[in-house]
């Protein structure tokens, strides 16, 4: 997950099968979340998911998570937002998905695949 101006974006590489993306905030928001996600299918038969949402301008502490789910697997990324000021909460996690694994982009969006790096594909 990496903030981009006043947008969040959450991705994950290299995926099987088709992966799902969603979004909370926490307290939640009065509306639905309008994100923007594409899914693509890679020339290894994998999967690549990328999603952005809009950063709300309100003052309040404000936590954004974004899920990713993979067959029976899942990960979260958080990003907390206090006031103006973006605090990135970072946790890393590579979980055996078949036998591709997920990982999901944090600090910077750079992310690890079976010891690849590389950041997220931009929109």
């Amino acid at each position: 997950m990496e903030e981009v101006d006043d947008t969040v974006v959450c991705c994950s590489k290299g995926i099987y099968p088709k992966p799902e993306l969603t979004w909370s905030t926490e307290p939640p928001s009065g509306g639905a979340l309008n994100a923007t996600t594409a899914v693509w299918r890679t020339s290894l038969l994998l999967y690549d998911i990328r999603s952005s949402l809009l950063l709300s301008h309100e003052d309040a502490v404000m936590v954004y998570s974004c899920v990713v789910t993979s067959g029976k697997h899942s990960k979260k990324a958080t990003l907390m937002v206090e006031g103006r000021l973006r605090k990135l909460l970072t946790i890393y996690v590579l979980i055996p998905v078949g036998v591709a694994a997920l990982a999901i982009c944090l600090a910077l969006g750079i992310w690890s695949m079976l010891g690849r790096t590389r950041r997220c594909a931009p929109a």
